[in-house]
């Protein structure tokens, strides 16, 4: 707003008011004078410049636009750190593992949570201990733990292997990280943070309406994206199907997290979380669909064909994932031969791309409640 204010104009300014008659030149007195007041103007003239965008949460600083959001009750998400399984196998059949207990995977530490349980309503069967069991509903799971990652972010996201446990825990045979059961999540981007404030300012959440249940969701450690379905099993319903923070397909885990927040299952339509009375709430999760790609392409002589392999998945993996992005503003989904065939001609080792397929088809389109599941590619056969 204040772009024309430098040193030269506000000085020009000021020599204008002076009486035509005065030695208004450089190096006389009342040029040497007005100078330093100039100089001194302009910088206030930045310094309103700076005041003005930080009144506006549009043009704010973090700083700023924190205490903007916070008029109304929006704060940044913090750092949260991750929930994974670990599966411990001993020396014995006596559990010596216990809450409290760290465990250390290259530089990133672990504490344990708690025991894992069946929390399903049927019984289960699971592999542990070397052998298949039935675990019962509600009966602990035999070598199962949580543990937490004692960074917080997308760093204890990532690792998984064998554990060693950081002091001697009694006829421990083999402790490993097996699955991620809340993804960490890092603090909230500036920009993320600025686009939020203004969905939940132009979405009025009220009274348990579609804007109240994607805050309510999205206010939980590990929750990426959330869709409402209207009324799956009749009146007094409502349906959600959310993907983790990576935009990809949640744990159960979470899933019961965000059912037991909303609508607890003990007591469910009674208000007992924090969906209103008389609502019963269906979490799902989204199904994760696998694309199977079969290119018949022509590479640069000497080119390594593992090399392009790799590359070429890593060019899928992330066009899929900036697809994924969409899911929760649109309909259905769908990827077609031709985009990704524009996006691996970038590869300067492809020479040409003769034809695409994805599951034998030129475009596939997914399902409502499905999102694309780019853990691996299955590329001509191969998985990467």
């Amino acid at each position: 707003m204040f772009e024309n204010m430098t040193y030269e104009n506000v000085l020009e300014n000021l020599l204008r008011n002076v009486p035509g008659d005065v030695d208004k030149r450089e190096g006389s007195i009342i040029f040497d004078a007005l100078s330093p007041v100039a100089l001194e103007l302009a910088q206030i003239y930045i310094d309103l410049d700076i005041v003005l965008n930080n009144a506006f949460a549009d043009t704010a600083e973090r700083e700023y636009l924190e205490l903007r959001a916070k008029e109304r009750g929006i704060v940044p998400k913090e750092a949260t750190r991750a929930i994974l399984k670990m599966e411990a196998t001993y020396n014995g059949d006596t559990e010596t593992v216990k809450a409290g207990d760290r465990f250390a995977l290259n530089d990133v530490t672990y504490t344990v949570i708690e025991q894992m349980t069946n929390d399903t309503m049927e019984t289960k069967t699971v592999y542990t201990f070397g052998s298949q069991l039935e675990i019962n509903p509600g009966e602990f799971v035999p070598g199962w733990w949580k543990v937490e990652c004692d960074t917080e972010g997308v760093e204890g996201n990532k690792q998984f292997g064998d554990l060693i446990p950081i002091e001697t825990i009694k006829d421990l045979k083999i402790a490993k990280l097996t699955e991620l059961l809340v993804p960490g999540e890092d603090l909230e981007e500036t920009e993320d943070f600025r686009q939020r404030y203004f969905e939940e300012i132009n979405n009025e959440a009220f009274g348990g309406n579609r804007a109240d249940y994607k805050k309510w969701v999205k206010e939980l450690d590990g929750v990426g994206m959330v869709k409402l379905v209207r009324a799956p099993e009749s009146g007094g319903t409502v349906g959600l199907i959310i993907t983790d923070s990576n935009n990809n397909i949640p744990t159960q885990e979470l899933v019961k997290k965000v059912k037991e927040y909303l609508d607890p299952v003990e007591n469910e339509g009674l208000g007992c979380g924090v969906v209103p009375v008389g609502h019963i709430v269906d979490v799902q999760g989204a199904d994760g669909k696998q694309l199977s790609i079969a290119v018949d392409w022509r590479l640069l002589n000497g080119a390594n064909s593992d090399t392009v392999y790799g590359k070429a998945a890593k060019i899928i993996k992330e066009y899929l994932e900036t697809l994924n992005e969409q899911w929760e503003d649109t309909t259905t989904l769908t990827v077609n031969a031709f985009q990704i065939m524009a996006k691996m001609s970038e590869l300067n080792e492809i020479v040409d791309i003769t034809s695409l397929t994805i599951d034998g088809e030129r475009a596939v389109t997914l399902n409502n409640n499905e999102i694309f599941d780019f853990n691996y590619i299955v590329l001509n056969g191969g998985k990467y």
